[in-house]
């Protein structure tokens, strides 16, 4: 890994400067993990990021943290009806630079920018607002051989994606990284909401570790599990990973709870 490119959806005004200080932490620190487990080289001379304790740039990887927002009241029209597809401009038009200047107080950058990927077929296409919170890769390249990624780069990039969405033969509105994310969290919140309702969901608090010392006032981070799970992490003394916590309940997969065949257009969590 040399690079990471994070694309945000739904933040809102009054949010976006708190979760992108807590996103960003939290990337430093899995990377400061990846890195330490697959590298055993890891180092940072950085004082400030704790000598590779919280992660830094110099340590992991520079990081462009993009916020595309979909709900804005913004529209683009032609301006010579003559030049229009269906009253609307092409697909792959974009607004940046001096153009968004109309658009003052709002908090936006010169690394902000207006792109309409999707062509519109009927009434006015409506652009994504797309806002570059952090660029660390347009002033530091990972080898000589690397290019800066300046906002032309990225205005080109994120209208070469709208066209990799498996079911679309057209460029679609948003990029297909915040549509599968989003299909993929409606699938597990139906999960979760399913187990809550029956009355399995509870919350699991991990045991101290032994020699962990717990700060004053501070409690234990805690999430939630099938109570079949919570039994089965605290017979393994709590230090099973992530990824082996239990399994599915049956109902959920394709053969259903009884083993009969379900309906194959009802999602179930492990599809």
């Amino acid at each position: 890994m040399q690079r990471l490119l994070f694309i945000r959806d739904g933040l809102s005004e009054g949010n976006l400067s708190r979760i992108h200080n807590h996103e960003m932490s939290c990337i430093r620190s899995a990377l400061v993990e990846f890195f330490k487990e697959t590298r055993s080289d890891f180092s940072c001379q950085n004082e400030a990021c704790g000598f590779g304790k919280h992660g830094c740039i110099h340590c992991t990887v520079p990081i462009t943290y993009l916020l595309c927002q979909s709900q804005h009241n913004i529209k683009v029209v032609p301006a010579d009806a003559t030049n229009a597809v269906k009253n609307n401009v092409h697909s792959g038009t974009v607004l940046s630079g001096e153009q968004l200047q109309i658009l003052s107080g709002t908090g936006l950058n010169a690394s902000s920018f207006l792109l309409t990927a999707q062509g519109g077929l009927k009434g006015t296409s409506k652009p994504v607002l797309y806002r570059t919170l952090l660029n660390e890769n347009e002033h530091h390249r990972p080898s000589d051989r690397a290019t800066s990624l300046t906002r032309e780069k990225l205005e080109r990039l994120l209208y070469h994606m709208s066209f990799q969405y498996t079911t679309a033969t057209k460029a679609v509105r948003l990029p297909p990284v915040i549509g599968y994310s989003k299909k993929s969290a409606d699938i597990m919140m139906m999960y979760i909401n399913d187990q809550r309702a029956s009355g399995s969901l509870v919350t699991y608090t991990p045991p101290t570790q032994e020699g962990e010392e717990e700060e004053d006032g501070a409690g234990r981070e805690n999430f939630l599990c099938l109570s079949e799970m919570a039994e089965e992490i605290e017979n393994a003394g709590g230090n099973l990973p992530t990824e082996c916590r239990g399994q599915l309940q049956p109902k959920f997969g394709p053969l259903g709870a009884n083993g009969g065949r379900t309906n194959p257009f009802r999602h179930h969590a492990n599809a």
